[in-house]
């Protein structure tokens, strides 16, 4: 079953960051399509005393259940190299003078590292591995967004670990993005 791999959602957190980004639109930016280059951080904080670990004798996913004595946190973090291809448009629809605006596409990612990490009062372990995750994946996102400020949603239409080797879980991602916002 994949009870274990219950979640703390409140602490499990996704980040993007797209360190390349082309944008390509019509005359007057109301249609256009935004691709790139970007790298994806998920962590996946367990909601039980546990970690995960490969079995030795099938190769599978398997919970191993810790100490709770003096633990503060136990979470899998996966990394991705990703690609993505949206369209977006920008409607006659204003609130001030900012535009309201509507996507949708694809993004694709190469998993480029995910490790485990288990941090006590005390001390921390930190496990690196390739824990059975899919090597490649794709989600579906929406957004709409007014000015800088965007809410999103991704759905991953491939499972979070290989085809039998681990819960067959997919990753369901909902947040706020700052997409116009230069660091």
């Amino acid at each position: 079953g994949n009870e274990f791999f219950d979640l703390n959602y409140g602490k499990s957190l996704t980040v993007d960051i797209n360190f390349a980004e082309m944008n390509f639109s019509d005359r007057s930016n109301s249609i256009g399509i935004v691709t790139g280059m970007g790298l994806n951080f998920m962590d996946f904080r367990f909601d039980q005393p546990l970690t995960i670990e490969k079995e030795n004798s099938t190769g599978k996913i398997i919970p191993v259940y810790l100490n709770s004595d003096g633990l503060k946190k136990s979470k899998l973090t996966v990394s991705y190299l990703t690609v993505p291809l949206i369209l977006e448009i920008a409607t006659p629809l204003r609130f001030n003078s900012k535009r309201l605006t509507l996507a949708g596409g694809i993004i694709g990612g190469v998993n480029i590292g995910s490790h485990t990490k288990i941090k006590y009062s005390r001390s921390k372990e930190k496990e690196h591995g390739n824990f059975n995750i899919s090597p490649l994946k794709y989600e579906l996102t929406g957004r709409i967004g007014l000015g800088e400020i965007c809410l999103f949603a991704k759905y991953g239409m491939t499972p979070l670990f290989r085809d039998g080797k681990g819960p067959e879980l997919m990753p369901f991602v909902v947040g706020i993005s700052f997409p116009n916002v230069a660091f």
